[in-house]
């Protein structure tokens, strides 16, 4: 059996300044429980960076907690999927040093550029970073999707339960629900053109449930979700990110 989980991790507030401010968004990380062990996907923004707490005024939420909720200790965390380097999405890889990291080989290459992340939370000494190149099956039910535009190197996931359900992980491909619809990056990334075609392809694979970093709400195949279906109990669910933007 796969569940998915939302975590909570943490609530931004880009200062008014920043060419990107926006009101307070929330950063969503997942968790999801695999029979081959547990898979957890974005890690939410770091602890202690002066520059990041000044620009962001990050309020965090416990990850231990978050995952102990659904009974999972992070020595018991097989895989970490980073969906992008920037510092609202891998900023506690390095409590993962156990784990293997998965992240897209020209994320990690865009990641080294100036200004693009803070780099002890995107390369932290004790974590080895795994790189991918394009779509790639991660275990049975779990595929990584490719899905650049927000940044050169963005990963999806696709979760397909042993029901046949399909669950994509959208990340930062689309900003919410309503840009997932219009088929949109629904922010100021990388490149709008190559973030359409991202989404579009996501949409090809006719997912049931779309859950996004950025987003509290899911995005469904039609307007209202299926009768009977209640999202917090098979998808609980983690802001956006360079040292400078999200």
């Amino acid at each position: 059996m796969i569940n998915v989980h939302r975590l909570h991790l943490t609530d931004v507030t880009p200062a008014a300044n920043l060419p990107w401010a926006r009101p307070t968004f929330q950063v969503f990380g997942y968790l999801v429980k695999h029979p081959g062990g547990p898979i957890v996907i974005d890690t939410g923004v770091g602890i202690g960076n002066a520059l990041i707490d000044k620009l962001y005024s990050p309020v965090h939420y416990d990850l231990d907690e978050a995952l102990s909720r659904h009974g999972v200790n992070i020595k018991d965390v097989h895989t970490v999927i980073t969906s992008h380097l920037h510092f609202d999405h891998c900023g506690q890889n390095e409590r993962f040093g156990g784990s293997r990291v998965l992240v897209q080989r020209a994320e990690i290459e865009a990641a080294k550029a100036p200004r693009y992340t803070v780099a002890e939370w995107a390369f932290p000494l004790n974590v080895d970073l795994t790189p991918i190149d394009g779509d790639h099956q991660v275990a049975d039910g779990i595929m990584i999707v490719s899905t650049p535009g927000h940044t050169p190197g963005h990963q999806s996931v696709l979760i397909t339960d042993g029901a046949g359900t399909r669950t994509i992980v959208c990340c930062q491909a689309s900003w919410n629900t309503t840009s997932f619809e219009a088929g949109t990056l629904g922010d100021d990334g990388w490149n709008q053109d190559i973030g359409a075609t991202s989404v579009q392809k996501l949409r090809d694979l006719k997912p049931d449930r779309v859950v996004l970093s950025h987003d509290p709400d899911d995005w469904y195949p039609t307007t209202s979700p299926p009768l009977g279906t209640n999202p917090p109990s098979t998808a609980q669910f983690a802001p956006k990110g360079e040292e400078g933007r999200s």
